[in-house]
């Protein structure tokens, strides 16, 4: 029983944390770690269940100093190693929730640029969200919606990956994606299980004119587009 009431209490230490001392420091570690620039608009709250974490709502993520998603819930969860000291707090796994993404044409590589980041022992999260893709004058083309996107490292092939359940004009689909550097190439699969129609596509994203192949998978049947782009034309060829 004093083991546990120890233990319990080692646990309360970050609500002894000076708030402004943890917004500094939770900010500074999903931007360095997880590319991550967010303002905590309310306070931070620490809740011990089910896990140590702390959670806000109604945050903002910046993107090249410009305002991207508004999240109407944050959960930061961290590691109860070394909780002694606020300087020691090591992030665990991010969950956004009700999120809104505004993506235009000058930020639309803004869940791309994410897989850059270091997802050892950690993981990104984001449920029941939308995307809203703009054109130049800032009106709505399209929603996508997000049921979960997760972006988590591979301990298999030790490679940082997307997978994503998604929802465009009501049709489900699913998503994974990767980038491979030492091939210079995006890989991907979409799949739209209700058709049984799998998209497999590779994209070269060194070169000044993009090439890439699109393998198309429906009921068994296989076939293959590739594709070259330059700044103003896309060439296909089947």
């Amino acid at each position: 029983v004093a083991l546990f009431i120890l233990f319990i209490n080692y646990l309360l230490l970050p609500t002894f944390y000076n708030q402004s001392d943890i917004s500094r420091v939770l900010k500074s570690e999903l931007s360095k770690k997880l590319n991550l620039n967010l303002k905590f608009s309310n306070k931070l709250k620490y809740k011990l269940f089910p896990l140590p974490h702390f959670s806000s709502d109604d945050a903002i993520i910046y993107y090249d100093q410009n305002e991207i998603s508004k999240i109407k819930k944050l959960k930061i969860f961290i590691s109860i190693e070394n909780l002694f000291s606020l300087k020691n707090v090591s992030l665990k796994n991010i969950i956004l929730e009700n999120s809104n993404f505004y993506l235009i044409k000058k930020n639309y590589n803004f869940f791309l640029k994410l897989l850059e980041s270091n997802f050892e022992n950690t993981q990104i999260r984001i449920l029941n969200s939308s995307i809203f893709f703009k054109n130049s004058n800032e009106e709505i083309l399209f929603i996508n919606k997000i049921l979960e996107m997760k972006y988590f490292r591979d301990s298999k092939d030790l490679k940082n990956k997307i997978y994503s359940e998604n929802e465009i004009f009501n049709i489900p689909y699913e998503i994974e994606l990767y980038k491979d550097k030492n091939l210079n190439k995006y890989f991907s699969k979409t799949s739209l299980n209700f058709i049984k129609l799998k998209i497999e596509n590779e994209h070269k994203f060194d070169e000044e004119i993009k090439t890439g192949k699109i393998n198309l998978l429906l009921n068994n049947s296989k076939s293959f587009i590739s594709y070259k782009k330059n700044k103003s034309l896309i060439e296909f060829s089947l």
